[in-house]
């Protein structure tokens, strides 16, 4: 009884390795248009603007030095 558990235990999760790269291969690739015209707009406008959070160091960070 145990051991045609384990034989069916077994036998799935080599189908589930086996299965597994072929999903991978099957699933369709981001197309190259997309991040190119995001390229393209960064381009046109000549500046890259970034938005940084200021919970963490140094971003937060304010210190009075000699009365800055």
């Amino acid at each position: 009884m145990i051991n045609k558990t384990l034989k069916k235990i077994s036998l799935l999760m080599m189908s589930i390795i086996l299965l597994l790269p072929l999903m991978m291969v099957a699933t369709p690739k981001a197309q190259a248009a997309e991040t190119d015209s995001a390229y393209s707009a960064i381009k046109k406008r000549g500046v890259l603007v970034v938005g940084l959070s200021a919970d963490y160091a140094p971003f937060e960070f304010h210190a009075t030095v000699q009365g800055r």
